[in-house]
């Protein structure tokens, strides 16, 4: 057993991250379709279209909503606002960013 301290911040814990994921699932689960996927992949040349990483680098690619669904829900299903990018740059540009790196 934990102190009771620690039984505090162990339940607050696990609270927030069930609020979390409550508050995923609110959210679309729109999914690219994986022919536009490819598309997309393929027109990019298998690479990160920020830093050119590519699966043979190990990364994981993913499409990236240019501008962030959060800020613009309009624009979820739109294929111009998608663009390739590995995890870790998708990552790092989270939904603060609305960058085109296509260009």
């Amino acid at each position: 057993m934990y102190a009771g301290e620690d039984v505090f911040y162990k339940k607050g814990f696990f609270h927030e991250v069930a609020s979390m994921e409550a508050e995923r699932s609110q959210r679309s689960t729109f999914n690219v379709p994986l022919n536009k996927r490819y598309q997309l992949i393929r027109e990019s040349g298998g690479r990160c279209v920020l830093c050119g990483a590519t699966a043979k680098d190990g990364v994981k690619l993913h499409i990236d909503h240019i501008k962030p669904v959060s800020t613009n829900p309009e624009l979820e299903r739109d294929p111009s606002n998608w663009q390739v990018l590995c995890n870790d740059c998708n990552r790092g540009k989270s939904n603060n960013c609305d960058i085109d790196w296509r260009e």
